[in-house]
């Protein structure tokens, strides 16, 4: 008996089943104010003073990859940065990916952040 075959470990969701969770969270949110169901979902969005989970997704991706770049001991730091190095506009959809493209797209640069240098002055005294 393979054991490998009979268990798989799924990690993330793709796309596609994120992106079913948009429609399910605008409902809720006009269901929240008593909007029409044809109300314009940025119109609801603003009302609400909430943010689409598009826009969610992108800061998270890019505050959780900043928070990674910086901690050089943690070992995802070195796979996320040689991801975010390499990238070019592929299909692979992993999270260096997304860092760069969100981050290209924002004109954010992450070379600076890359190798995080430590100030031998504490900061109040800056």
């Amino acid at each position: 008996m393979n054991i490998k075959n009979k268990w798989t470990i799924h990690v993330g969701a793709s796309a596609l089943t994120i992106k079913t969770l948009d429609p399910i969270h605008n409902t809720a949110l006009r269901l929240s104010i008593g909007a029409f169901k044809s109300s314009p979902v940025l119109s609801i969005i603003n009302i609400t003073g909430s943010k689409s989970l598009e826009k969610r997704r992108i800061k998270h991706t890019l505050e959780y990859s900043s928070k990674t770049l910086i901690a050089t001991k943690n070992p995802i730091s070195t796979i996320l940065r040689n991801s975010i190095n390499q990238f070019q506009n592929n299909d692979i959809n992993n999270l260096g990916t997304r860092t760069a493209t969100y981050a290209s797209d924002l004109n954010i640069s992450f070379t600076n952040q890359l190798n995080p240098q430590a100030s031998e002055q504490p900061p109040w005294i800056t």
